[in-house]
């Protein structure tokens, strides 16, 4: 999934500015596909650009995880969480109770934030990998690890005091 390139970029890129899309799915402001001079502009008064929140049909974000993938990877993430961030536990838990959720990991921050995001998420994720089992999954719910990141994306930013600008997604 796309955590592939965000793993690429936080070891491999020294932009000052960096970010990530999702397949066809770009993050836009009135309409039109954010410009750099745009995303230059609001990194003057934001530190994170993020995907509007969008609201589950489902209850909370419990319930929606549950019904579309295999509900024991988020509650091994949650005792992932427990034991490697336990400061960050009432975040998750209320990100799982919230229906609100950011998909697709898609983020514009500056360098040193994405490093330290990216240094915190894959300690949590790649305790989850080496707990969790995925014989009998198929291609989609082999894709754990992103779906978990969109969960964690939103909690780790509610630990954080940044500045937070959200945007629409456009679909191409």
């Amino acid at each position: 999934c796309e955590l592939t390139g965000l793993y690429w970029m936080w070891k491999n890129s020294s932009c000052d500015i960096i970010g990530l899309c999702h397949y066809r799915r770009y993050l836009e402001h009135d309409g039109q596909i954010l410009t750099g001079n745009y995303i230059e502009e609001q990194m003057l008064n934001y530190d994170i650009i993020l995907p509007n929140s969008s609201m589950s049909r489902h209850a909370n974000e419990y319930e929606h995880y549950c019904e579309k993938h295999m509900s024991k990877d988020l509650e091994c993430c949650l005792e992932v969480v427990r034991e490697r961030a336990p400061e960050y536990e009432t975040a998750f838990l209320w990100t799982l109770s919230s229906n609100l959720i950011s998909l697709g990991n898609i983020m514009i921050t500056r360098k040193q934030i994405l490093d330290d995001y990216c240094a915190w998420l894959f300690d949590i994720l790649f305790e989850v990998e080496q707990r969790t089992d995925l014989s009998g999954y198929d291609d989609y719910q082999k894709r754990i690890y992103g779906f978990l990141s969109e969960r964690l994306l939103r909690t780790w930013v509610i630990m954080q005091k940044y500045r937070v600008l959200e945007e629409n997604i456009k679909c191409i």
